[in-house]
């Protein structure tokens, strides 16, 4: 194996760790607050997709084959990975709901639709999912939602934490449109131009950022509160 598919496998490995083990700690421990727990479904939604997307890839580079023998597996991967990142992002956006106090039935039916699009485009037969070069035009049509849904919720994010002086939703803002700025050069250049491909790493960077930032909020809430208890006693 050469050190190059070594260092992804790694890579690989670290990440998903990373993100379950974040996931489980907020979806179990946070004190009955539906702000952390969503965080929390947020990362482990993150991690069912990608394992299912990467652990082929890793899989590959360990036995010494090439992706095209493993074309079905992959394809399989990224389909699981298109539903279930279209879920992080609503999840998200009921965090931002939660959080901003958000009541917009304008707002909520154009992010439900644009989900139910983004759905009905990823399960059509066209996509071709279980071949090694799916047609790059149909990578186009099912991204064209999501991409409007994440700009949607960059915006919003961005908008209220400045307004309400809250950082985190700025970082978080951030975070998301790097996602989408890394992701867009592959899904439509990525097959005329393979070396694109290296984007998905800065990509897969914006999300354990935005996981790491949630994560690191719930622990300064939980030493404030082991900070009080130790006080009290």
């Amino acid at each position: 194996m050469l050190m190059q598919e070594f260092l992804k496998s790694i890579f690989y490995i670290t990440y998903l760790t990373i993100i379950i083990y974040i996931g489980i700690i907020l979806v179990r421990n946070n004190y009955n607050n539906r702000y952390f727990k969503y965080f929390g479904y947020m990362a482990l939604i993150l991690v069912v997709g990608d394992a299912i997307h990467l652990i082929p890839r890793i899989y590959t580079y360990l036995i010494g084959s090439s992706l095209k023998e493993n074309a079905s597996l992959l394809g399989f991967g990224t389909l699981v990975a298109s539903i279930t990142m279209t879920i992080f992002y609503l999840l998200f956006y009921s965090i931002l709901k939660m959080q901003f106090s958000i009541k917009s039935k304008i707002l909520d039916l154009s992010i439900y639709i644009l989900v139910l699009g983004r759905f009905f485009l990823v399960l059509l037969p066209q996509n071709e999912w279980f071949v090694y070069e799916s047609p790059l035009i149909w990578g186009i049509y099912r991204n064209i939602p999501f991409v409007v849904m994440g700009l949607i919720l960059v915006f919003l994010a961005i908008s209220k934490g400045i307004k309400c002086n809250n950082r985190n939703f700025i970082l978080y803002g951030v975070f998301i449109l790097l996602s989408f700025l890394f992701y867009i050069p592959v899904v439509t250049l990525v097959s005329i131009y393979p070396v694109l491909g290296v984007f998905m790493f800065p990509k897969t960077i914006a999300y354990l950022c935005i996981v790491l930032l949630a994560y690191n909020e719930f622990r300064y809430i939980f030493l404030k509160k082991v900070c009080k208890r130790q006080s009290v006693s």
